[in-house]
């Protein structure tokens, strides 16, 4: 039978998992409707995502870091919150944190202020920063999940 602290960091590594993939694909997404907009794109379904102004799905990567730290807490050792590793990946997150904030999503919001007036080359600037910020998350994401999986 599983004591309630095993129980609590099986439960925090799936939410933490479900978590992070579900920031990934919103990045992704985002990323996707920015590449859209820089190839000319500016039909129905980028006009749509783009209505509400930037997603806040990509913001799953705050809920992620706070259950990998339940789950690092509730390990019983087996993650030491001063470990390398983990300092690395932290290091990498808040990377991926600060690219969301300051980059992806200004350009999100910057696109859906465009689309309906702009017609230069302003508006596929703003989403290539989009795209270019969305590959950046998804690096840093990629690389501090690959450091928690292989440490």
């Amino acid at each position: 039978m599983m004591s309630g602290v095993a129980a609590l960091y099986a439960v925090a590594v799936v939410a933490h998992v479900l978590t992070v993939l579900g920031a990934l694909v919103s990045v992704g997404v985002a990323g996707g409707y920015c590449a859209a907009v820089v190839g000319g794109g500016r039909g129905a379904a980028v006009e749509r995502y783009f209505a509400g102004g930037p997603s806040w799905g990509p913001r799953l990567l705050y809920p992620a870091a706070l259950l990998g730290l339940v789950a690092a807490a509730s390990s019983r050792g087996r993650v030491g919150l001063g470990d390398y590793w983990v300092l690395a990946a932290a290091g990498l997150w808040a990377g991926a944190v600060v690219v969301l904030e300051l980059v992806l999503r200004p350009a999100e919001r910057a696109v859906a202020e465009g689309l309906g007036v702009e017609t230069s080359g302003g508006l596929r600037a703003g989403a290539g920063r989009g795209v270019g910020a969305a590959v950046v998350v998804v690096g840093a994401i990629l690389a501090a999940s690959v450091l928690m999986t292989v440490r």
